[in-house]
């Protein structure tokens, strides 16, 4: 539950990402977000870029809905 652990799980989903592997990406930007959330706190700016992550993943799958819905966590 650290920091940088997160940071790595963040970097890896956008690896995933980048690949396709949006399920996965997903997954991945779930668990940094849980860690992040609870080791720095919600607002924090690392917090928030897994936040705005997650939401350009939607975005690029054509859900602009559940990208705001993102955003507005």
């Amino acid at each position: 539950d650290h920091a940088s652990t997160a940071a790595t799980l963040n970097n890896m989903a956008g690896v995933h990402q980048s690949k396709g592997n949006y399920d996965e990406a997903l997954a991945l930007y779930d668990r940094a977000l849980k860690i992040k959330e609870k080791a720095l706190g919600p607002d924090h700016p690392s917090t928030l870029d897994t936040l705005y992550n997650m939401a350009l993943l939607h975005e690029g799958q054509g859900d602009k809905v559940k990208a705001k819905e993102v955003l507005e966590l």
